[in-house]
């Protein structure tokens, strides 16, 4: 049996697997204070899930400052995922990309987020960058009339955007 811990100072909440009955994982959340979810057969995030809707119930809703330091985890959650992957995925020959912080959205106190740019100026590169991705190119125009083609992918938070302008005449797609 193996466990996770998440740590937590009140209602501390750890997913614990063990094998189930058709040999394979089973998940579930168990607290500090003796609560347990049910077994969650091979759903790990299910299982996460029910530990913070435990305590949740249990210690009442936050206040501002678990809000902020929540929006901290989850920046610096999508930034680990994007060390990881631009360090198994990203070579030197590509361009280099730039970090921006951002904000935005409709929200009055909108959540941070952090994008991670990179321009190319070989659409060569853009083709590679979209094959490590995984997803086709989409072409934008900016409010100039400029066309762009661009790759996203998202880590939480945080967006690696990849992107490069389209040839004079060469129109979108192509």
């Amino acid at each position: 049996m193996a466990t996770t811990t998440t740590i937590d100072l009140t209602h501390q909440v750890q997913v614990v697997t063990d094998e189930d009955s058709f040999g394979g994982e089973a998940y579930r959340a168990e607290c500090s204070c003796g609560w347990a979810s049910d077994w969650l057969h091979y759903n790990e995030a299910a299982a996460e899930a029910a530990g913070v809707d435990h305590r949740e119930v249990a210690v009442g809703p936050g206040d501002g400052l678990d809000a902020v330091m929540g929006e901290l985890l989850d920046l610096q959650d999508g930034l680990a995922d994007m060390v990881v992957w631009l360090a198994e995925n990203w070579s030197a020959d590509l361009p280099v990309p730039v970090v921006y912080g951002c904000h935005g959205g409709p929200d009055p106190v909108p959540p941070a987020r952090i994008e991670v740019w990179a321009y190319c100026t070989d659409p060569a590169d853009l083709v590679r960058i979209s094959h490590l991705v995984g997803v086709p190119p989409v072409d934008d125009e900016d409010s100039g009339g400029t066309l762009y083609r661009n790759v996203r992918r998202a880590f939480g938070r945080v967006t690696l955007r990849a992107y490069g302008r389209v040839p004079e005449g060469a129109g979108a797609g192509s």
